[in-house]
């Protein structure tokens, strides 16, 4: 696999080689990102590194990314998982386990609250660019 794409020509992705992927096409940071290892304990950093803020579920707006997860989802054995707001708080857009691997609805546009019900309501953390 390299960079979400099968030798097959078919598209991959986990919640979150998705964020990466897509800050990296809207031009949020460069390449260097998609070339290491990737995963949702680390986009915290990365997020921070590249001049986002976190932000209170009050002030979420499209665009921005949410992680859900103790300690920001860094592997400490729950639930993690992240995407990208698609309007001031309601849609998400992010890679599915849901889906169940069904062909073309791994990326879905999904009810934030009701995904996150659905996934046990874990700590969650909101992240917006300032435009650095």
């Amino acid at each position: 696999m390299q960079d979400g794409v099968y030798t097959d020509g078919t598209t991959y992705f986990d919640g979150a080689s998705f964020v990466y992927y897509v800050l990296n096409k809207a031009g949020a940071w460069d390449n260097s990102y998609l070339r290491r290892s990737h995963y949702t304990g680390m986009l915290r950093q990365d997020l921070l590194n590249a001049g986002w803020v976190e932000v209170d579920g009050n002030h979420v707006s499209k665009g921005d990314v949410f992680i859900w997860g103790n300690n920001y989802g860094a592997g400490s054995g729950g639930i993690s998982h992240t995407g990208l707001f698609m309007d001031n708080g309601d849609t998400i857009i992010h890679s599915s386990w849901y889906t169940a691997g069904r062909k073309h609805e791994a990326v879905v546009p999904t009810n934030h609250n009701n995904y996150w019900e659905l996934s046990t309501k874990p700590e969650y953390h909101f992240f917006h660019c300032t435009g650095k």
